[in-house]
């Protein structure tokens, strides 16, 4: 039986849902890029529809009917402070857009700061920084689940000779002589994550199950899910030859930067969730 505390299963699924959230993020990120203003009101005003049920509901032209009645004192207002400034300085003021961003002065770069760090966040920064995240939530589930384990049965660490040599070794000091803990501690470090042939090894020598992970297309998925993780960290994200011969990765190039579409992605990280519960249920 695999025992899973409440908190290692908590932070299992906090560390998922964060993944998720930078999916979802990427996606209304671009949508509002895209469509900006309209974007927003068609959200304001689904949202005030809904709660309201509000079928006519139009907050955009309610608030166009109030501040119509305001734009003349305002057009005056700006006339009049516009009066006596030479037409030069104006000149001058729009002429500093013209130069690069660096060349720019830095009152202007400050205020441009937030444009510019938006504009990078749209070139799927975001769900980039979930897969990473999924991953990472993935392989430490799996090695607190077997610390877990080694702590209440230290005798499972018998089915790793190498791991059992190891306990005695200089190691030991780290855990200041504890051997129950180093035991479990190494035991855990042991643990390649992300390979699912290790991962279905260590999981039949300590609970004597077959296939942790059932079904051979869920442990592809799952493989197919890290072989992206290592794709964005140690290679930015363009395909390599090496990355195509494992996930059989057909829809681009290599060299390409590889796409990841949001929906894709968060389907993948609810491939996860599910695998952790199969763990947890098991």
């Amino acid at each position: 039986m695999v025992r899973v505390s409440k908190a290692v299963w908590e932070n299992f699924v906090f560390n998922l849902n964060r993944a998720r959230a930078l999916a979802q993020a990427q996606h209304y990120l671009e949508v509002f890029a895209e469509e900006g203003e309209q974007a927003a009101w068609k959200y304001i005003n689904r949202l005030f529809a809904e709660i309201f049920r509000w079928r006519d509901f139009d907050l955009g032209a309610m608030i166009k009917k109030t501040s119509d009645s305001a734009a003349i004192p305002i057009q005056e207002e700006l006339k009049r402070r516009l009066e006596g400034k030479p037409a030069e300085r104006l000149t001058r003021r729009l002429e500093t857009f013209g130069k690069t961003y660096d060349e720019l002065p830095w009152r202007i770069r400050k205020l441009l700061e937030p444009i510019m760090s938006l504009g990078l966040l749209t070139e799927q920064t975001l769900v980039e920084g979930a897969v990473v995240l999924a991953v990472a939530a993935y392989e430490a589930f799996l090695k607190d689940v077997i610390r877990a384990e080694a702590l209440k049965k230290p005798s499972i660490v018998g089915e790793f000779p190498h791991v059992e040599k190891q306990a005695y070794s200089p190691a030991l000091r780290r855990y200041s002589g504890k051997i129950r803990i180093a035991k479990a501690e190494l035991l855990a470090e042991s643990l390649e994550s992300h390979h699912t042939t290790s991962v279905r090894s260590y999981f039949k020598r300590i609970y004597r199950i077959e296939n942790v992970f059932e079904a051979a297309p869920v442990e592809r998925a799952v493989s197919r899910f890290i072989q992206i993780r290592h794709l964005i960290v140690h290679n930015g994200g363009i395909v390599s030859p090496d990355f195509r011969r494992k996930t059989k990765w057909k829809t681009q190039r290599i060299g390409d930067r590889i796409e990841l579409p949001y929906r894709s992605v968060l389907r993948q990280i609810e491939t996860i969730r599910r695998f952790g519960k199969q763990v947890k249920d098991a």
